[in-house]
């Protein structure tokens, strides 16, 4: 079988991933800088002039027809070929997709991690937004998409290819970031004759299935439990939070997963974590069915903050979802709605939530049920969400109490 080699990369040797062409026959890789024909099972060293890289495994784009080798680079270059010191580019919330990616492309020689990470930040953002900016607005002709989806390649490969020198705080941004971006684009389905960087962006982070590219999150999630003794306590819930946006916990070798090295991490640090970390914390765990019994008693032992009505009803959700029985955490989420003047603060919502948690973990407090059923009869017309109000409704019916007013 015939073995295609690659054109020279623009991205300068430091972020040192292969870009290699696919054979159309099924032939193999040719990495540009060993000059080898390599498989996707390759564990052949490759030299640049700067690193050395190990082939993991190669993720081809069906899209675009490039495969990249997974693996990461222990440092960023921020010398321009001039050798003048160049500054990495600044990325503005007005700008759309395609401007994004202009330019960071220009500018790829000096993308440091923290502009990397910014960078997939604004991506995720615009495609998040509904006022329509994020689409190409100028229309961009055949040669215009080709060079886009080129420029969203270079900077997928530099960015994967830099994740070794990325702090903790710009690898969660970044895994976040791609978390979101793929959520996005699974929740706007297959769409056939889509163009642009949405085409692109969805050959890279998502299957032909629509679910979550495993290779990459698989990739990523190794990056990550390599440095999780650096982690912090906001690391680990947005790490946990991103991967259960796609609902997927990728396997480790030993037969553990991602979730459980989180989680061991975060029981040793349990003290740092705040009211919204550990709400972020739980509803992960809960989300993908991981009702980790050491983390949960652990976290709900240090909720003792009570600023945000959102984040202790999303954390007695999760508890409740998740089928791990906390009294302790129930009851001080209980005393403080009690002895609180007035629920104005709680959206319907956290009403609803908090209420069918409670339903849901049988746990019983009647003044809580009164005091939740008073407030609910008083901003009825604030209930206008027909989930919200059946499972306000059913919680009451769930615990035998009827209130007759509550249920007109």
């Amino acid at each position: 079988l015939p073995c295609w080699r690659s054109s020279r990369s623009s991205l300068p040797s430091a972020a040192a991933v292969t870009l290699a062409r696919r054979s159309k026959n099924g032939g193999g890789y040719q990495d540009f800088y060993s000059n080898k024909c390599v498989n996707k099972t390759s564990a052949a060293v490759i030299g640049s002039s700067h690193l050395q890289l190990w082939t993991r495994s190669i993720h081809c784009n069906d899209r675009t027809n490039n495969c990249y080798s997974l693996q990461s680079a222990a440092s960023f270059s921020t010398t321009h070929r001039t050798g003048r010191k160049k500054s990495p580019p600044r990325f503005s919330d007005d700008s759309t997709v395609d401007e994004l990616v202009q330019i960071a492309h220009d500018n790829l020689d000096v993308m440091t991690p923290m502009a990397t990470a910014a960078l997939w930040n604004k991506i995720s953002r615009q495609l998040s937004r509904r006022d329509g900016r994020f689409t190409n607005q100028r229309g961009a002709g055949k040669g215009d998409s080709q060079q886009n989806a080129r420029n969203i390649d270079d900077i997928f490969q530099h960015t994967l290819g830099g994740l070794g020198a990325f702090s903790m705080r710009e690898l969660t941004q970044t895994i976040f970031s791609m978390a979101k971006i793929t959520a996005a684009l699974r929740k706007q389905g297959n769409r056939r004759g889509e163009t642009g960087h949405k085409r692109i962006l969805r050959g890279l982070l998502l299957s032909k299935d629509i679910t979550p590219n495993e290779d990459v999150f698989r990739f990523l999630a190794g990056q990550s439990i390599d440095k999780l003794d650096q982690f912090e306590a906001r690391n680990l819930s947005n790490l946990a939070y991103a991967y259960a946006l796609i609902d997927y916990v990728p396997e480790i070798d030993d037969g553990s997963d991602l979730f459980d090295h989180i989680a061991m991490k975060a029981v040793d640090i349990k003290m740092e974590f705040n009211a919204q970390d550990i709400s972020n914390m739980a509803w992960a765990y809960a989300t993908v069915n991981k009702p980790h019994a050491v983390l949960f008693e652990a976290m709900g032992n240090e909720v003792n903050e009570f600023k945000h009505p959102q984040d202790f009803s999303n954390t007695v959700w999760a508890y409740a979802k998740a089928g791990v029985n906390h009294p302790r955490l129930f009851e001080k989420v209980a005393n403080h709605i009690v002895e609180t003047d007035n629920l104005n603060q709680f959206y319907p919502q956290a009403l609803s939530n908090t209420m069918w948690a409670f339903a849901t973990a049988q746990v019983s407090h009647p003044k809580l049920f009164q005091k939740v059923a008073e407030a609910a009869i008083q901003r009825k017309g604030e209930f206008n969400n027909s989930q919200q109000i059946a499972n306000l409704l059913w919680s009451y019916a769930t615990m035998g109490i009827t209130d007759t007013q509550l249920f007109l």
